[in-house]
């Protein structure tokens, strides 16, 4: 029950917001999908008596200029984007942190190549030694 006047409560404040009559809202939203959609039921769905169908979500979001997310409260709005975010923050921190390991991996190849060439170089002279 709580989201019927949570969405209906933001059709009506973002109706509103444009300057729209509800027969004028409701007809916008019958032309667009071809309905008869009475200005009752808008009213039905703004003071939370009854909840709009799933299916007319989106083409209220568009008349209304809003997403689809913003019918909902602005907390789980805010909560998103701060989720979103945090992900962006963290994939740059993911990239970061991949160069930096493979620029690890390349000093690690030439610090081996380096060991080898030492211990080659000691070897032989070891053997040079053993042979005097």
């Amino acid at each position: 029950m709580k989201n019927k006047n949570i969405i209906g409560e933001k059709i009506a404040f973002y109706r509103n917001e444009l300057r729209l009559k509800r027969p004028t809202f409701i007809d916008k939203l019958n032309k667009m999908l071809g309905s008869k959609y009475s200005p009752q039921a808008l009213y039905s769905w703004e003071t939370g008596k009854a909840m709009p169908p799933a299916d007319l979500l989106p083409p209220l979001s568009k008349i209304l200029n809003i997403s689809i997310l913003q019918l909902f409260t602005d907390a789980e709005v805010q909560q998103t984007d701060e989720l979103l975010e945090k992900i962006d923050q963290l994939t740059e921190e993911n990239e970061e942190l991949k160069k930096e390991v493979d620029q690890l991996k390349k000093e690690n190849y030439k610090l081996e190549g380096k060991l080898e060439a030492s211990n080659t170089i000691l070897q032989d002279m070891i053997e040079n030694y053993k042979k005097k």
